[in-house]
């Protein structure tokens, strides 16, 4: 039974969403993430020796499934098992800690926590756009005018910040608040923010037909406008419509249109390939190096963004077919069953952060995917038992 105090755990969990920019090293060829990591591996050994995990019928169904399956289709199409569990063992710590300390807390106050420490990133990142113009950098290596603030990069800082923007909106919540994040998303100067925002609108109203049709066509229509009518954008568009006349991968134009496309062919052969299994854990990467060689692309951008599939999406249908897709959508159609108001807002923004990673972004480990993920679970669960 969690008190309605956060304890030291549920402090500094949400903290570990924006930590990666600052934390982040190489070790042993690992990107590491020396803030959140150590983190994440003391609270599972701690809650481990102190007998406080638990997993539920199916979670066990679920990673049993995973394992099994990463390690049979590594094991036929002869693919390094050291990927696999890579990707499968700090799921696992990650996963069952996030979790313990979700359920000794109360799950409400920790993403009220991570809302205040997204409006302290928000904060640094207009701190930061306003030294650029005296030509002092902070945070960031980019001196072009636009937000990143605490992130990589703008759209990863889209990512991160996203469900707290739109936490407030869907408590009708207009405050300076609102404003504050709402308006370092729009001086990222980035499409994923602008495209996920416009997605999750029409996704919550989905349900009611006359006002999806009233406010999505004018958006959709729009937004094709916004988008053609910016060279960045509608550089991207004309590249994918000349790839998908020509077939041919040489025509793409556009670094990001090229990203995309390029893992978007190796998810569709290993879903393919492995009868909708998908290649496991961690194998996208090795079948992207099969499937183009250096001699096919003559680019320098060959393996762009092939470790994380471009975005979480063609990661999921890649790496775990259709086991993975199917609980992509589970999360969406069972949040869409939560009831209790406070469970279904902090769900519908966790969801946000899915939507964005579907445009870009494909690690299971960065800016809060398995934080959220849970958020959603527990919200689920909670809801069932009111």
């Amino acid at each position: 039974m969690y008190k309605r105090k956060l304890n030291l755990w549920g402090k500094f969990l949400p903290l570990t969403i924006f930590t990666k920019e600052i934390g982040m090293t190489q070790l042993g060829g690992i990107q590491f993430d020396f803030l959140s990591y150590p983190f994440f591996i003391i609270a599972f050994v701690y809650f481990l020796f102190n007998r406080k995990l638990s997993i539920s019928k199916k979670e066990g169904i679920v990673f049993s499934i995973i394992l099994s399956q990463g390690i049979l289709i590594d094991l036929i199409f002869d693919l390094p098992l050291i990927l696999f569990f890579k990707q499968f063992l700090p799921i696992i710590i990650m996963y069952f800690s996030i979790k313990y300390i979700f359920l000794s807390n109360d799950i409400k106050l920790i993403f009220q926590k991570y809302v205040d420490y997204a409006i302290i990133v928000a904060f640094i990142g207009i701190i930061q756009f306003i030294l650029k113009f005296f030509g002092i950098l902070l945070l960031t290596d980019y001196s072009g005018f636009f937000i990143d603030s605490v992130a990589l990069e703008p759209s990863h800082y889209v990512i991160m910040i996203l469900p707290s923007v739109l936490y407030f909106y869907l408590k009708k919540d207009f405050s300076w608040r609102f404003w504050l994040l709402f308006i370092t998303i729009i001086l990222t100067f980035k499409l994923t923010g602008l495209l996920s925002i416009i997605m999750f609108i029409l996704i919550i109203n989905i349900k009611k037909y006359l006002k999806f049709i009233i406010i999505g066509i004018p958006l959709i229509y729009s937004s094709i406008y916004i988008i053609n009518s910016i060279p960045e954008f509608s550089n991207r568009i004309d590249s994918a419509l000349t790839y998908i006349e020509s077939g041919d991968i040489h025509d793409i134009n556009n670094m990001t249109t090229f990203s995309f496309l390029s893992n978007s062919e190796v998810a569709k052969e290993n879903f393919i390939n492995t009868y909708g299994l998908g290649i496991g854990l961690g194998g996208h990467e090795t079948t992207y190096i099969r499937n183009f060689s250096l001699n096919k692309i003559q680019k320098h951008w060959y393996g762009l963004n092939s470790k994380s599939a471009h975005s979480l999406s063609l990661r999921i249908i890649s790496e775990l077919g259709i086991l993975g897709v199917f609980i992509f959508f589970m999360l969406f159609y069972k949040s869409f069953k939560i009831k209790h108001l406070a469970y279904s807002t902090i769900a519908f923004a966790s969801l946000s952060h899915f939507i964005a990673k579907s445009f870009k972004l494909g690690s299971y480990f960065d800016y809060g995917t398995i934080f959220f993920l849970i958020v959603i679970i527990i919200s689920i669960t909670k809801d069932k038992k009111i």
